[in-house]
């Protein structure tokens, strides 16, 4: 029995071994994959690194990247200008040729709120801080000029009812009598 025992417990050790480095194999493959699948995920750009490779194809009159990263209504509206310029696309993304923007503008406060974001652009010509909207399109951020270009001719209607309301009213009465000469002047008209 003690050979047998010693055997069976000989037997039992080897099986345990090998179960060990069968589950050491099978996690490491399981690691494996793990590594291989994240490292085959590609990091979507941020809206502010979207902004920046925006502004670098600016420059470099790169209008296959200006595509990439401009919004399908954005690249609809300048398509739209570009037809009333008799020119393409194209053209019309080079036209610019990233002359505007002699150095990166500062970015701050990048707010993303799921498929829209927005990032904040210091304007070089007024200090202020315009905010840049953006859009999530098929899995990326996009510029979205053409909602840019919405909200500055929404703030400039409400300033333009704003400085309406603040003007004089003029008084339509003001004018009815303006032809009747004074009751008490000597040039009064008497009938005969």
């Amino acid at each position: 029995m003690n050979a047998e025992f010693f055997i069976s417990k000989s037997f039992e050790l080897k099986l345990k071994r090998k179960i060990m480095r069968i589950h050491k194999t099978i996690f490491v493959a399981f690691l494996a994959l793990g590594f291989a699948a994240c490292s085959n995920v590609q990091q979507t750009p941020s809206p502010s690194e979207t902004l920046k490779k925006f502004i670098e194809a600016s420059k470099k009159n790169d209008v296959e990247t200006l595509k990439q990263v401009l919004s399908k209504g954005t690249l609809k509206m300048i398509e739209q200008s570009a037809k009333l310029q008799n020119i393409t696309l194209d053209e019309a993304l080079k036209k610019d040729n990233g002359k505007t923007l002699d150095k990166t503008p500062e970015i701050r406060n990048e707010k993303i709120e799921n498929e829209t974001a927005i990032v904040e652009v210091k304007n070089a010509a007024t200090s202020d801080w315009d905010k840049i909207p953006f859009v999530k399109e098929d899995g990326q951020w996009k510029l979205a000029l053409d909602k840019f270009q919405e909200q500055i001719m929404r703030k400039a209607l409400e300033e333009t009812k704003t400085s309406d309301m603040n003007m004089p009213k003029i008084d339509d009465n003001v004018d009815e009598n303006a032809d009747e000469a004074p009751k008490n002047s000597s040039t009064t008209n008497k009938k005969p």
